[in-house]
């Protein structure tokens, strides 16, 4: 088998940096296609995640995460099972309701070399 898997480098943004807006967790664009992602916050309030920095996606509540497979099993026989449109996504965070955070958001997630 040619291709190989691997976990991309971890992402992360401190509470203090987010605001009401949306604000990119990872800061450069997913190295290659993702078939798994993986958002934790590790913070005090609830957030919201965006993959197109306008639209809101999922909610995760504070001390939660959250994992989006793709069919995991079956990604490196077809190669059809990618989560759309991730390659070089960008990911977004917003606060639900702001009231002062502490902690922090992460971003982990497996990918196609």
């Amino acid at each position: 088998m040619d291709d190989a898997s691997a976990s991309f480098k971890l992402y992360s943004i401190a509470a203090g940096d987010i605001t009401g807006d949306f604000k990119p967790i990872n800061t450069e664009r997913l190295p290659s296609y993702t078939y798994c992602l993986r958002m934790v916050n590790n913070s005090d309030q609830p957030i919201i995640i965006s993959y197109d920095g306008l639209t809101e996606h999922e909610y995760i509540r504070a001390n939660r995460k959250i994992s989006i497979n793709s069919q995991a099993n079956n990604v490196l026989a077809n190669k059809k099972s990618f989560i759309q449109g991730s390659y070089a996504s960008i990911i977004y965070v917003r606060w639900y309701k702001f009231q002062g955070p502490t902690g922090s958001v992460y971003l982990m997630g497996y990918n196609l070399n």
